[in-house]
C-alpha cells in the first residue's frame, strides 16, 4: 500500500512539475515581448511618452495571458466534461455545470438520483433512501482513523473480522448497523465499493437520513467507464432495499438543512461563483485602466 502511495505522489508531482515547466514557456516570452523588452527601449528613449506605451504594452500582456489560462482551462475541462457526460449517458443523466464541475439529477429504478463530479477529480452519488439515521464506512487508514478520533467518533465493530479490518465504521445505531452489514450481499458490496484499487485513492460510504452517499476521490478520471456507474448504482439500490427491510433506529435522526442543500441542488453555488469572477475581473479591467491614467497625467504634468 505504501509503496502505491508513493508511486502515486511521485506521478502527481511529476504532473505539476510539467504544468509549471509548460506554465513558465507561456508565461516567460510574453512577459519578455510585453514587458521587459518594452521596458528596456523606454529607458533608451528620451520621449517622456515612452513609458504610457510601456503601460498600455503590460495591459496587452496581462490580457494574453488572462486568455491563454481561461483557453487551457476551457480545453482541460471539455475533455473532462466528455468522459464523464459519456459515464452518466447509461443513466439517461444529461449533466449541467456548477463550480468546477458537472451535476446531473434524475431517477434510477424509482429514486432520486443526484451525481455531482467535481476537480480532484471527486464523485459524489446521492440515492434517496429514508433511513433516519448515520452510518460511515471508509477505508481503513491511520490518518482516517486520527480524524474520526478528532472529531470525538468511536469504531464499532460489526462481527465480521474482513470488514472490520478493511473499513473504518462509525454508526449513531452501533446494532442497527450490525444487523445491515448482516443482511445477504451487503458486506461484498461495501468492500468492493469502498476498496480502493490505488493506494492513493479515498472512498466513503454515508447513510445518511434521507439518502446514501457514496463519495470517491482522487481517483483516475479514465475509471469511469460507461459501464461503471450502472454496477454502482445497482450496489447503493440493493443497500436501500435492505435498509427499508430492517426495523426503524432506535433514534430517529433529521437531515441537516445544509445535507438537503448539497443533495438536491448546488446551481447557486455555480452562480455565486460566475458574479464573483465577473466582479474580478471588472475590477482587474478598472485596474489596469487607473494605472494607465496615472502614467498619462503624470508625463502630461512633466
Amino acid at each position: 500500500m505504501s509503496h502505491r502511495i508513493a508511486k502515486n505522489w511521485l506521478r502527481d508531482a511529476g504532473r505539476g512539475c510539467l504544468v509549471q515547466v509548460l506554465a513558465g514557456l507561456i508565461v516567460i516570452p510574453i512577459l519578455g515581448l510585453f514587458l521587459f523588452y518594452p521596458l528596456y527601449l523606454a529607458n533608451q528613449s528620451h520621449d517622456p511618452r515612452a513609458f504610457l506605451w510601456v503601460g498600455i504594452s503590460a495591459a496587452i500582456g496581462i490580457g494574453l495571458l488572462i486568455g491563454s489560462a481561461l483557453a487551457i482551462g476551457l480545453f482541460i475541462r471539455r475533455r473532462q466534461v466528455r468522459l464523464i457526460d459519456a459515464a452518466m449517458e447509461p443513466l439517461g443523466l444529461s449533466g449541467q455545470n456548477y463550480l468546477r464541475g458537472r451535476q446531473y439529477h434524475g431517477n434510477w429504478s424509482g429514486r432520486s438520483l443526484d451525481i455531482y463530479y467535481s476537480r480532484g477529480p471527486s464523485l459524489e452519488i446521492y440515492v434517496s433512501a429514508p433511513t433516519a439515521t448515520r452510518v460511515s464506512f471508509r477505508n481503513a487508514s491511520r490518518t482516517g482513523s486520527r480524524i474520526a478520533s478528532w472529531m470525538g467518533q468511536e469504531q464499532i465493530s460489526t462481527g465480521d473480522q474482513l470488514l472490520d479490518s478493511a473499513l473504518l465504521i462509525h454508526a449513531a445505531d452501533a446494532e442497527w448497523t450490525r444487523q445491515l452489514v448482516a443482511q445477504p450481499g451487503i458486506a461484498t458490496f461495501l468492500m468492493d465499493s469502498l476498496q480502493p484499487i490505488d493506494g492513493y485513492e479515498l472512498r466513503n460510504l454515508q447513510i445518511q437520513p434521507d439518502a446514501l452517499r457514496l463519495h470517491w476521490r482522487r481517483f483516475t478520471l479514465q475509471r469511469l467507464q460507461p459501464a461503471t456507474m450502472p454496477v454502482l448504482l445497482e450496489g447503493l439500490l440493493r443497500l436501500a432495499t435492505a435498509i427499508a427491510r430492517l426495523p426503524a433506529p432506535g433514534q430517529q435522526l433529521q437531515s441537516t438543512a445544509s445535507e438537503l442543500w448539497l443533495q438536491r441542488d448546488r446551481s447557486r453555488l455555480h452562480r455565486i461563483q460566475t458574479r464573483i469572477l465577473a466582479g474580478l475581473s471588472a475590477l482587474l479591467i478598472l485596474l489596469v485602466i487607473a494605472i494607465l491614467l496615472l502614467i498619462h497625467l503624470a508625463f502630461q504634468a512633466s
